[in-house]
């Protein structure tokens, strides 16, 4: 029989280092899965941080491709429209400046009572400073185009030029 299997120190050795070991392994499973459970709670995160992200994104596109005004018949205001026109107070601008095109308007056909209220928001819209800051702050607001305002702008004026004409 070989002499180190009956040194008592050799087997002492052995004893401390299979404990040392099993325990530095059990510390190291241990970590392991603390550092698991961190990651877990990291990833969690993560996800729902994604969700409110993936949510404002689709609410930012879904917005970009919302007609303001809808071209069935005569053009009118969609929900989204209505919305853009309470965020920039076109009706308000709309009654404002509607008398002044009565005269133009009176004796034409719906159609062309449109095109003066195109042309005359889109001259508002190059010469008057503080309509063109409306115009954009409200287009920002809501986060649509600044072409979409100006629709709505339009056909407001549009809807108010043609109250006030006489029959």
């Amino acid at each position: 029989m070989p002499e180190w299997i009956g040194n008592p120190a050799l087997w002492a050795i052995v004893s401390v280092s299979l404990v040392s070991g099993t325990f530095a392994i059990g510390v190291g499973v241990g970590s392991v899965n603390a550092d698991r459970k961190k990651f877990d709670q990291f990833m969690f995160k993560i996800d729902n941080d994604l969700d409110g992200i993936r949510t404002t994104v689709e609410t930012i596109l879904l917005r970009l491709h919302t007609p303001a005004v809808e071209g069935n018949g005569p053009v009118r205001l969609t929900d989204f429209g209505k919305e853009i026109s309470a965020t920039v107070n076109a009706r308000k601008r709309a009654e404002e400046q509607a008398t002044d095109l009565v005269g133009a308007a009176t004796g034409k056909e719906e159609f062309e009572v449109f095109d003066i209220c195109v042309n005359h928001v889109s001259k508002a819209f190059e010469d008057d400073l503080e309509f063109r800051k409306i115009v954009r702050s409200g287009a920002y607001q809501i986060g649509t185009e600044t072409l979409n305002v100006l629709k709505v702008c339009q056909v407001e004026l549009r809807d108010r030029v043609l109250e006030l004409i006489p029959d």
